[in-house]
C-alpha cells in the first residue's frame, strides 16, 4: 500500500485537461484532487487574480472541473462522493486524512487531501440558505459521507496543512 499514491500527481504532467468522453467517471480521489486543485486554484498567464477566499464546490463546479463540457452535474457530484468514500473504506473521511502520510514540503506534488477538503466545501456549498447554520452543514456533511465524516474537529488541521502546502510554494499551475 503505498501511501504517496495520491500525491505521486505532479503538478505540471498529471493534471487533466479538457476531458473528454467520459473519463472522469473512472476518477480515483487523487486525480479528482489534482483537476479540483487545477479548476479552483490554476492562474492564467498574466492573471492578476488575488488569493482564493471562498471555494464554491457545487456539483455544476464539479462537472466543470471534469473538463468534460457534457458532464451531467449530479452524475459528477456522485461519482466524486463515490470516488471519496470508495478511498476511505471502512474509515471516516477525516480518520483518512489524518492517516494519509505526506509532506505539505513537497510543493510539486497534489495533496492526496484536497478531495478530503473539497468534500467538506461541496456540504457547505450544497447547506440550503434556509437552514443556513452549523447544524445544516454538518447534516450535510453526514448525508454525503454516509455518515464517515468523523471528527469535525480534525477539519482545521487538514486545512492548515494545505495552507502548509500553498505556503512552502505549491500550487505552480
Amino acid at each position: 500500500n503505498d501511501p504517496w499514491r495520491f500525491g505521486r500527481m505532479l503538478l505540471h504532467g498529471n493534471v487533466r485537461r479538457g476531458i473528454s468522453h467520459q473519463v472522469w467517471r473512472n476518477w480515483d480521489i487523487g486525480e479528482w484532487g489534482g483537476n479540483l486543485l487545477r479548476h479552483f486554484f490554476a492562474r492564467q498567464a498574466g492573471s492578476t487574480a488575488g488569493p482564493v477566499y471562498v471555494l464554491l464546490v457545487t456539483a455544476e463546479e464539479l462537472a466543470a472541473a471534469t473538463g468534460d463540457a457534457a458532464a451531467d452535474p449530479v452524475e459528477a457530484e456522485s461519482t466524486f462522493v463515490s470516488a471519496v468514500l470508495s478511498e476511505i473504506g471502512d474509515s471516516t473521511v477525516m480518520d483518512h486524512a489524518y492517516q494519509t502520510t505526506w509532506s505539505p514540503k513537497a510543493p510539486e506534488l497534489v495533496p492526496p487531501i484536497l478531495a478530503h477538503l473539497m468534500l467538506s466545501c461541496l456540504a457547505a456549498s450544497e447547506s440550503s440558505d434556509e437552514l443556513g447554520d452549523e447544524g445544516s452543514f454538518i447534516r450535510r456533511l453526514n448525508v454525503l459521507s454516509g455518515g464517515r465524516f468523523g471528527r469535525l474537529e480534525d477539519l482545521p488541521r487538514q486545512w492548515e496543512r494545505f495552507a502548509e502546502w500553498l505556503s512552502a510554494g505549491g500550487n505552480p499551475l
